[in-house]
C-alpha cells in the first residue's frame, strides 16, 4: 500500500509537472502575444500620427489652392477687363484713324480747291 502510494504520488508529482510545464508554455504564448499585442498598438499609434500629419499637409494643400484658384479667378478677372480696355482702346483707334483720313481728305479736297482758286484768279 505504501509502494501503490508511492506510486499514486509519483503519477501525480509527474501529472503535476507536466501541467506545471504547460502553464509556463501558456504564460510565455501569452506574454508573446502581449508583447505583438504591444508592437501591433505601437505600430498602429505611429500610423495614426501619421494619418493626422498627411491630414494636416491635406488641409494646408487644400487651402493653398484654394487661395491659388481665388487669385487665378481674380487674374482672369482682370485680363478680361484689360480685354475689353483693349477692344475699346482698338475702337477709338479706329474712329481716330477714321477721323484722320476723312481730315486728309478734306484738307485735299481745300488745297485742291485753293489750287483752282488761285489757277482762276491768276487766268
Amino acid at each position: 500500500m505504501v509502494a501503490q502510494l508511492h506510486a499514486t504520488q509519483a503519477q501525480s508529482s509527474v501529472a503535476l509537472e507536466a501541467q506545471y510545464r504547460l502553464l509556463e508554455q501558456r504564460e510565455k504564448d501569452l506574454q508573446d502575444r502581449e508583447a505583438l499585442l504591444q508592437q501591433a498598438n505601437e505600430e498602429n499609434e505611429d500610423r495614426a500620427e501619421e494619418y493626422k500629419l498627411r491630414e494636416e499637409e491635406l488641409r494646408e494643400l487644400r487651402a493653398e489652392l484654394e487661395e491659388q484658384g481665388r487669385q487665378s479667378n481674380a487674374l482672369y478677372g482682370l485680363l478680361q477687363d484689360q480685354q475689353r480696355e483693349w477692344q475699346q482702346a482698338t475702337l477709338v483707334r479706329q474712329q481716330v484713324d477714321s477721323a484722320i483720313q476723312s481730315c486728309e481728305a478734306a484738307l485735299q479736297k481745300s488745297a485742291t480747291a485753293e489750287q483752282q482758286l488761285i489757277e482762276k484768279q491768276k487766268h
